[in-house]
């Protein structure tokens, strides 16, 4: 991912971090934490629970000061980084309501793009020289931060969308009357601005 682009992603993500704790807290917060506890502080440790790729700490750091800026929160590893079981990612202290308030929606992220990431380290581990291409079938509006998990696990990305290059397909193929007809058509429109693929 050319990183201009992570600008644009933690951009997206915070629009995804305000939905998601909208989605679980709504109106009411936290009714369990909030009935249970009031000003106590605690610390916790975050611990990978499997092996895999990290993705997501920027992600965990807005999650969390979105909650609460009073809760600190140091991670020990980087995106990209190699996990092993039980291995300390994070040491978060501060309010607990706010912890626990947070905690699942961050671990959401960060599983998500883990997974991503592991997933796309993998492949590129068993292409060797060959460079594996992530597509643009992702989770709708999750597509930056997908992305950026793609790159942090050793593969690269391809196209962002359909505007950022020409990718000529069958349907095209079909529907132009022939691959010259196709490429022709996307010269006289463009010129050389566009990369072509076929």
């Amino acid at each position: 991912m050319n990183f201009d682009m992570k600008e644009d992603m933690l951009k997206q993500a915070d629009r995804l971090i305000e939905m998601a704790l909208t989605e679980d807290l709504a109106d009411n917060g936290d009714v369990t934490s909030e009935s249970i506890f009031a000003q106590e502080q605690a610390a916790f440790q975050l611990v990978s629970k499997d092996r895999g790729v990290f993705c997501g700490k920027d992600i965990i750091l807005k999650v969390f000061a979105a909650v609460d800026p009073a809760v600190e929160l140091v991670l020990t590893v980087e995106d990209g980084e190699r996990l092993e079981p039980g291995q300390k990612i994070a040491d978060v202290s501060g309010p607990v309501v706010s912890i626990l308030k947070a905690e699942r929606t961050a671990i959401n992220f960060a599983g998500f793009l883990s997974g991503i990431a592991t997933a796309a380290s993998v492949l590129a581990d068993a292409a060797g020289k060959v460079t594996i291409l992530d597509t643009r079938k992702t989770l709708p509006g999750f597509r930056l931060l997908s992305k950026y998990a793609v790159v942090c696990g050793g593969a690269s990305n391809h196209r962002i969308g359909l505007f950022d290059m020409v990718m000529i397909k069958d349907n095209h193929i079909d529907a132009a009357g022939s691959i010259t007809a196709a490429v022709g058509k996307v010269r006289e429109q463009w010129g050389d601005r566009f990369k072509i693929e076929v």
